[in-house]
């Protein structure tokens, strides 16, 4: 492949990547963190991330969810702070 073509399979993969963690993300208003899904078993995140919110305090400061999925091993890219 030509440089350009390797360049723009590779962002096409990250953009498919993040739009299908968007698309995940709850619309219940609690802040979901963005998370690098390479590699991650969709289930065991969903699975995680319900656990996430069931332990989440009434009343959080801000980047708790955050905190969480990375205890849970994610690497966070970005996280909705409100």
């Amino acid at each position: 492949m030509m440089p350009t073509r390797i360049a723009a399979h590779v962002f096409l993969s990250a953009a498919s990547v993040y739009l299908a963690g968007c698309a995940s993300a709850p619309t219940s208003g609690i802040e979901t963190p963005i998370v690098d899904m390479a590699g991650v078993d969709q289930v065991k995140y969903n699975q995680d991330l319900a656990a996430c919110v069931e332990g989440r305090p009434f009343i959080s400061v801000s980047g708790y969810m955050s905190d969480c999925m990375r205890g849970k091993g994610y690497r966070v890219l970005a996280s909705y702070t409100g």
